[in-house]
């Protein structure tokens, strides 16, 4: 506008005629060119955001193979604090015993690694006969007391939960998922079979169960290998009780640390929490993103109805006097109103059209970040595009019902 001011055609200025004319019909394109760019950029950003805060959803309805209602957890590492290892099995103990005394409690475990808890151990494994390198597998795992698979209510497909016979001076074994279980023996039944983790004189351990696939580092995770070991064979320092109650997990948290800190006063607890928090922010960097596009999408669909309506405004002061000679033709209110909204959607439906082609482009690069949605999922695509005609609809209906209400021989009385 600063620039068309520096241009004014004389004449018609001289006659009060420059407000309608000093824009010839490069700069009306120009102007309207911003617009339909605007539309495109916030449709961009609309259905970006409508993608990731859809593939958030589904992240948090996903089934994590194990049942976070009504389980809290506690944190701790005796290592950290001394314990020799020879004492840990002993507060172990000491501990589940404590909580099983809570009231309402209905089991109580633990593990060194929770599903979803931010924390991985992992290791080589072979199944038996296999050199190092040959038919390798990269798995994770986790050392786990008995009644864990019931406390978490993970299924056991086949076979048996871990048993107090399982011990230091009993048999190894272990309990794999159902990846691992598929990978090690693709052709046969892993129950019985044998396998050792990669590196020279490492024992060959039984597998005794197969239990269901879960959700272990991610809600948005491929199917992974994951493995459990007793707790007595494989002891580890870091260790998180769970507790599962038959009322509210959030009551069980004062009571879960008195429990441990009766035992140890110096003890220090960590992630002290219900075990549904846990899986919630196992979703926060998702959340995060979906957050933060979600707000530029809004700041994206405002300035574009800002823009809208600013350009339909000034259309409207441009053409007063057109107007005028319209309605003292013989033309409606409703005529003039459906014109301004028609030349606004129209505008808008151009940058939709560009905005799509856009989208789609950009949701093929975002695809690997998604989860549960195509690159190009119509409702979203067809929703965003929705909004923006609406909103362009309305932001054009303002100005245009101001046109409307034009007095003709006020328009026309300079002439």
């Amino acid at each position: 506008p600063a620039l068309a001011a520096t241009r004014p055609s004389l004449v018609p200025a001289l006659k009060d005629e420059g407000v309608t004319l000093s824009l010839g019909r490069r700069r009306h394109q120009v102007r309207d060119a911003l617009v339909v760019g605007q539309v495109a950029v916030s449709l961009v950003l609309l259905v970006t955001a409508g993608l990731f805060v859809g593939s958030l959803g589904k992240a948090l309805r996903v089934d994590p193979g194990f049942d976070a209602s009504g389980a809290a957890v506690l944190s701790f590492d005796l290592a950290l604090q001394g314990y020799p290892e020879a004492m840990r099995p002993v507060f172990h103990d000491r501990l589940i015993a404590t909580a099983l005394a809570v009231p309402r409690v209905q089991s109580a475990a633990l593990a060194s690694v929770m599903p979803l808890s931010g924390r991985d151990y992992g290791s080589g494994l072979l199944p038996e006969g296999a050199a190092d390198g040959d038919r390798e597998i990269g798995v994770q795992l986790s050392s786990v007391s008995p009644g864990y698979f019931n406390t978490m209510r993970v299924a056991v497909r086949r076979g048996r939960e871990f048993t107090l016979a399982d011990n230091a001076t009993s048999a190894l074994v272990v309990i794999v998922n159902e990846t691992l279980a598929r990978r090690l023996w693709p052709a046969g039944d892993a129950l019985g079979k044998r396998a050792r983790f990669t590196g020279r004189g490492e024992p060959l351990r039984q597998i005794v169960g197969v239990v269901r696939d879960g959700k272990y580092e991610d809600l948005t995770e491929s199917p992974r290998a994951f493995m459990y070991l007793p707790e007595r064979q494989f002891p580890s320092g870091a260790m998180t009780l769970v507790v599962r109650t038959s009322g509210d997990a959030g009551a069980l948290i004062a009571p879960l640390t008195a429990a441990a800190q009766a035992i140890d006063p110096d003890l220090p607890l960590y992630e002290v929490e219900t075990l549904a928090h846990q899986v919630a922010a196992a979703a926060d960097k998702q959340r995060a993103a979906s957050t933060m596009l979600a707000v530029f999408g809004a700041l994206a669909l405002l300035l574009a109805a800002i823009g809208m309506y600013g350009v339909t405004a000034h259309g409207v002061t441009l053409r007063t006097r057109e107007i005028g000679i319209r309605m003292s033709l013989g033309a409606k209110a409703g005529d003039v109103l459906r014109m301004f909204i028609r030349e606004g959607l129209t505008r808008s439906l151009v940058g939709v059209a560009i905005g799509l082609a856009l989208s789609a482009a950009v949701s093929v690069v975002l695809a690997k970040f998604l989860f549960g949605l195509g690159a190009t999922d119509g409702v979203t695509f067809v929703l965003g595009a929705g909004v923006l005609c609406g909103v362009a609809v309305v932001a054009s209906w303002v100005p245009a019902r101001r046109a409307a209400r034009v007095n003709p021989i006020e328009a026309l009385r300079h002439e």
